[in-house]
């Protein structure tokens, strides 16, 4: 007689195995050119900008004890894909949350060919539109927990920093085919952080590592007119009476003067 599949369970329990689920394919698993085209990207336009999602699938490559970052790898050397926006998949939890690390195949790899991920390269091809010749071109990033060091065509070209923003690419991504990629890590140089559990009380623990990690907020690329723009803006109120001071720093091209600030009084 067969024995019954829920005592063959916990015989195999029992005895210590572990059973082990099949690492999901991604059936009909595009190729680079494929999932990296530009043709069907989400996109805003209007008569004087442009913006392109890059969000999807990148070329992966882990690199958690990484020394030298002043230049990029390439992404046809990076043996792994992984999804931008996205969470780096940890404690095992992976696929079914979304954040499965991709081999060639459509295999998810993490527990397997990955183990623990602190530190990566992200790479993938743009397409830059003939037309966005002469305009200001950035790469924006919506929410990075840390920092990014971003590159094109393998050279470093500018970095971005928590909460995100836009790395300015003009001088180097010229209207074709160009590669871009970016780096960053999870890694904190060790210190103390102070801990309020309530107002009373308060712990001191030891930080080595960011709690969310990876790219956690869409990425983009992004034309605009190459002129004169407001850059910042500081807006400092006065304690006594009821005025304000505001602030703004322009940049440009075609301009070196500094912008004026202004004094304002409260409903005006």
């Amino acid at each position: 007689m067969k024995p019954k599949p829920r005592l063959a369970l916990l015989a195999a329990l029992s005895a210590g195995c572990t059973l082990a689920a099949a690492e999901p394919i991604v059936p009909n698993f595009p190729s680079r050119d494929a999932m990296w085209s530009m043709a069907d990207a989400g996109r805003e336009k209007n008569a004087c900008r442009e913006r392109i999602s890059l969000n999807g699938l990148w070329a992966f490559k882990v690199d958690n004890e990484a020394e030298d970052v002043s230049s990029a790898p390439k992404a046809a050397e990076m043996p792994h894909f992984f999804k931008v926006p996205g969470k780096w998949p940890e404690g095992g939890r992976h696929a079914s949350d979304g954040m499965a690390v991709y081999d060639a195949s459509g295999a998810d790899v993490f527990g397997s060919q990955v183990d623990s991920i602190k530190s990566a390269w992200y790479a993938r091809t743009v397409d830059v539109p003939a037309d966005w010749a002469g305009r200001r071109v950035v790469l924006g990033f919506r929410w990075i927990p840390g920092a990014v060091l971003v590159y094109v065509d393998g050279r470093r070209a500018g970095e971005a920093f928590f909460p995100g923003g836009e790395v300015d690419l003009t001088s180097v991504l010229a209207p074709g085919r160009h590669e871009i990629a970016f780096f960053t890590s999870a890694k904190l140089p060790e210190r103390l952080v102070q801990v309020f559990d309530a107002p009373d009380q308060a712990r001191t623990v030891t930080k080595k590592e960011l709690a969310h990690k990876g790219v956690n907020g869409d990425v983009y690329l992004a034309a605009e007119p190459a002129g004169v723009r407001i850059d910042d803006v500081q807006v400092r109120p006065r304690r006594a009476g009821s005025s304000s001071r505001s602030a703004s720093r322009a940049r440009g091209r075609s301009t070196q003067r500094p912008w004026p600030t202004f004094t304002t009084e409260t409903g005006r």
